[in-house]
């Protein structure tokens, strides 16, 4: 059972993507040497990262259009692909298909059995919810990884105001950062959070940049 602020998520991010939905958000109508590509490069990046966990079982977590999850199902024992929003699902299923593969809410979870999950992305996501629900996917997510799991995320440097002129349009032009408390702009608060929940190993990729990755093994 969904909780106020993640109910009020799924409300947002569902007018959204119906918003965009001939834009690249939503993967309708999108030009694929752009789109496609860009997924790709996420994808390749994810496995030179995670290694032999890429090919295990494996979790989209907030999977959108299945703009990264769609290079996985050929490529991994199982799929999850997890998004708040309905209308995102349904776009994702257009591009991510196979009998390994499995959609539903984040909020489900708390349903994935514990030590049974190899890798868990969570990217271009953590940007655009509040702490709270980044430090619960963060504690869920040390309960169903197998011990040596990793989780990788990113976010945006916005204290640091280190931002491409591509970002800075998406935020003043879309509204992609709600006026909501708490939200994490800092690798280091990323890095103290992980720790705290009990990842072993905590690594930042690319600090400094627009959005640096933070990768945590259980």
């Amino acid at each position: 059972m969904q909780d106020k602020v993640s109910h009020d998520y799924k409300l947002i991010w569902d007018k959204r993507y119906n918003h965009y939905k001939d834009r690249a958000a939503i993967g309708i109508n999108t030009d694929t040497k752009t789109f496609n590509p860009g997924g790709m490069f996420s994808y390749k990046r994810i496995k030179e990262i995670a290694g032999d966990r890429a090919s295990g079982t494996v979790i989209d977590l907030g999977c959108g259009s299945g703009r990264i999850s769609q290079f996985f199902p050929m490529n991994c024992e199982k799929l999850y692909c997890l998004d708040v929003s309905d209308v995102a699902i349904i776009s994702c299923k257009q591009r991510t298909s196979g009998e390994n593969v499995i959609f539903s809410s984040p909020e489900e979870m708390i349903r994935i059995p514990e030590n049974s999950v190899d890798l868990i992305f969570f990217l271009q996501v953590a940007y655009h919810i509040p702490i709270l629900l980044s430090f619960r996917y963060m504690k869920i997510s040390h309960k169903i990884l197998k011990e040596g799991g990793m989780l990788i995320f990113d976010h945006c440097n916005i204290h640091d105001k280190i931002y491409d002129g591509v970002i800075m349009t998406r935020i003043e032009t879309q509204d992609w950062f709600d006026p909501l408390p708490m939200f994490i702009t800092n690798s280091d608060d990323f890095v103290r959070i992980s720790k705290l929940i009990g990842y072993k190993s905590v690594e930042v990729k690319d600090r400094g940049k627009t959005m640096p990755w933070i990768i945590s093994i259980k």
